[in-house]
Order: structure tokens, then C-alpha cells, then sequence
């Protein structure tokens, strides 16, 4: 029971982290897409 408890906690925690990875890797790639459109807007 309490090795069951663990497992369903470490699990949780796997995909919390995995939830976590994924955000920061869209805010970088959000803030990359940013600075791409300013870039372009800016007249040469």
C-alpha cells in the first residue's frame, strides 16, 4: 500500500515536471516568435 502511494506520488511528480518542461520550452519558443515578428516589422 504504501509502495503503491510512492509509485502513484512519483508519478505525479514525473508529469508535473514533464507539464513544467513543456511550458518553458513554449515561452522560449514564444519569445523567439516575438523577436522574429519585431524583426520583420522594422523597416530595413
Amino acid at each position: 500500500m504504501v509502495q503503491n502511494y510512492k509509485f502513484s506520488r512519483y508519478r505525479e511528480n514525473l508529469r508535473e515536471l514533464f507539464y513544467i518542461k513543456k511550458i518553458v520550452r513554449y515561452r522560449k519558443l514564444s519569445r523567439y516568435w516575438e523577436f522574429y515578428i519585431i524583426s520583420l516589422s522594422k523597416p530595413q
